[in-house]
């Protein structure tokens, strides 16, 4: 299984348990929830996005990943709402004045 800590901490020591400041840190990325509620009971359902390989869809860019949701939800017609989840938060779409 993929673990993304493990991954970060593994990239930035080399053979000799020393420090490697010469890698680049990997950047975070972005996932899309589906929350789906059920008219009769009025239970929320919440899922992740998966990618064409059955994996949790991964979005590279906040603001790619805040776009995508937002076209989801205008083409929603069953009432389900997508939000952007990214380091352990929902990200609201930044709102133009």
């Amino acid at each position: 299984m993929y673990d993304p800590f493990l991954y970060t901490l593994h990239s930035h020591i080399n053979d000799n348990n020393n420090i490697n400041t010469n890698r680049k840190i990997r950047e975070m990325s972005y996932n899309i929830v589906k929350t789906m509620k059920d008219p009769m009971t009025g239970k929320k359902t919440c899922v992740l996005l998966l990618d064409g390989l059955s994996s949790v869809l991964e979005i590279k860019g906040l603001d790619k990943a805040l776009k995508m949701a937002e076209i989801f939800n205008e083409n929603s017609d069953s009432g389900w709402s997508y939000q952007v989840r990214g380091g352990g938060k929902i990200h609201k779409p930044k709102r133009n004045q």
